[in-house]
């Protein structure tokens, strides 16, 4: 259930995994990243989004709290036979929501009716994928080589069974 309180923890655990930096490891690769504008807002600064079963407070609410934010902290949320709440960022990126005449609208958006998990759905597969050349793990492996062999223990010796022991 969304609640007031529940919002308020989102959004603080949102702003904390922005401040969040991708330690660099190879090359990067981007994928389904054709426009600056979603590059800009997503590749150094992964999406957070929230999906809620039920809500407490309504959408019109929920929209006003995000707008007023001084910094970027959910990218939009998605509650069970409600739809959602998206920001379109400058109206920009690859998923764009457009008036009649076909001008984008930037911003903030309450996407209604039930189809939340489609809209989930939609917004997930346009959001921009980064893919590294070299794995997270390397840089820990080779950490614990390196302490291994500076401890003066035989590092040719480690085989895959002794993570069993």
């Amino acid at each position: 259930m969304l609640t007031s309180q529940e919002l308020d923890k989102a959004i603080a655990n949102a702003l904390k995994f922005r401040d969040l930096q991708c330690a660099p490891r190879g090359m990067l690769v981007l994928l389904r990243s054709q426009n600056e504008s979603d590059h800009n807002r997503f590749v150094g600064n992964p999406p957070y989004f929230l999906f809620a079963f039920e809500s407490q407070i309504t959408k019109e609410t929920i929209a006003k709290r995000l707008i007023a934010q001084e910094k970027r902290s959910i990218d939009a949320i998605f509650i069970l036979n409600q739809g959602a709440i998206m920001d379109f960022g400058d109206g920009k990126g690859e998923l764009q929501l457009k008036n009649p005449d076909g001008t984008t609208i930037p911003g903030w958006h309450d996407i209604g009716g039930s189809n939340a998990l489609a809209c989930l759905l939609l917004w997930l597969s346009g959001m921009p994928d980064a893919q590294h050349t070299t794995s997270i793990l390397s840089k820990y492996l080779l950490a614990a080589l390196r302490s291994s062999s500076s401890t003066n223990q035989n590092v040719s010796s480690w085989e895959p069974e002794d993570l069993n022991a």
